[in-house]
């Protein structure tokens, strides 16, 4: 047995049925990843008592209580990677079109309301012969932040119902063979937009820029449980929805600059807007290129924005708007849900 350092231990992470519950995949092609950290653990609970009358001042009976198996991973988000299941797992669907025969392919993740249909098994490596498995994953929040001419990231928030280190799927073995796809790293540059408008206005375009944006940080949570029951086995009974409500979302905008006073009236008059993210990367064939878009069809600013003065310079904006869920659809998007679409080479889907 030999220790691996963080750049030698190799993770995975891959999705499988809802069907499947207790019997995850093992990883594969599309499944290696490269990540920032991690914070996956059993989180368990400790059960114990000081009994009166037992004569000592300590506990005198220790054991293991209830445990809640998850965590967080970041990572840079790419054009096409592991974290794609991640999305399409909590979003509940993916669809993939043809935008130019067998070169260019959009990835769609819509909401599916009320779903559980997609599981992930999270791995990692311990050392040379050991691997701590994470099955029954559910993705209950992504999140995806950036800062001008630094690397678009993404984090995903993950339960689990059970924790293995002996018996796992996934083996020092079979991850050896788990292989990520050809990728770039998508990155917050000048030529990435955001734009806005009022939700019960026009399409969005070119004429809606927010141009005087810094750093974005965009948070969908749809929040599960796992329930401990007594059910003549180990893990936990499956996951349902809870929340009061199940779907929240906060978009954050940092901008350079105090320009006008459209969002302190958006807040006074409780407008309630909508907006369209995009990152691209490099091209792919001809006009076509990589990207990463991310469309909110109800935004609210509920807190007044941030304009605080601190030194003599010029000073930042903070702005947080609310992502609500309009009755219905607003002109140019296709949903009342947030939505994610990626553009890139892979003609099938990252789930099954």
């Amino acid at each position: 047995m030999a220790e691996k350092s963080g750049v030698q231990s190799r993770i995975v992470c891959n999705p499988y049925a809802a069907a499947s519950y207790g019997t995850p995949t093992q990883a594969g092609a599309g499944h290696l990843m490269a990540i920032d950290n991690e914070t996956f653990a059993i989180n368990s609970d400790e059960l114990t008592e000081v009994p009166v009358g037992s004569g000592v001042e300590g506990k005198v009976r220790s054991e293991i209580g209830n445990t809640n198996p998850g965590g967080t991973l970041t990572q840079t988000v790419r054009t096409e990677d592991a974290f794609d299941a991640l999305i399409a797992s909590m979003f509940g669907q993916e669809t993939v079109t043809t935008v130019s025969a067998g070169a260019v392919f959009l990835h769609s993740y819509t909401m599916q309301t009320q779903s559980l249909h997609n599981l992930v098994c999270f791995a990692k490596e311990k050392d040379s012969t050991g691997v701590e498995e994470y099955i029954d994953g559910i993705v209950t929040g992504i999140q995806l932040s950036a800062s001008i001419n630094q690397y678009l990231k993404g984090t995903a928030t993950l339960i689990n119902s059970l924790r293995r280190i002996s018996g796992t799927t996934n083996t020092n073995a079979s991850m050896a063979s788990a292989t990520q796809p050809t990728n770039y790293n998508l990155s917050f540059r000048d030529v990435s937009r955001l734009w806005l408008n009022a939700r019960t206005g026009g399409a969005l375009s070119s004429g809606d820029v927010i141009n005087t944006l810094t750093a974005i940080d965009i948070n969908i949570q749809r929040l599960r449980e796992y329930i401990s029951t007594a059910r003549g086995a180990t893990g936990k009974e499956v996951a349902r929805v809870t929340g009061e409500p199940p779907m929240t979302g906060i978009m954050t905008l940092t901008l350079s600059k105090q320009d006008g006073q459209a969002f302190w009236t958006y807040f006074d008059t409780g407008t309630e807007l909508k907006a369209s993210f995009l990152i691209e990367g490099p091209t792919i064939t001809g006009a076509h290129k990589y990207y990463i878009r991310v469309d909110l069809p109800c935004l609210k600013v509920v807190k007044e924005p941030r304009y605080n003065l601190s030194g003599g310079g010029v000073q930042p904006v903070t702005v947080e708007l609310d992502v609500l869920v309009p009755s219905s659809a607003p002109t140019g998007m296709g949903s009342v849900y947030p939505f994610i679409c990626k553009q890139n080479t892979l003609s099938t889907r990252s789930i099954p």
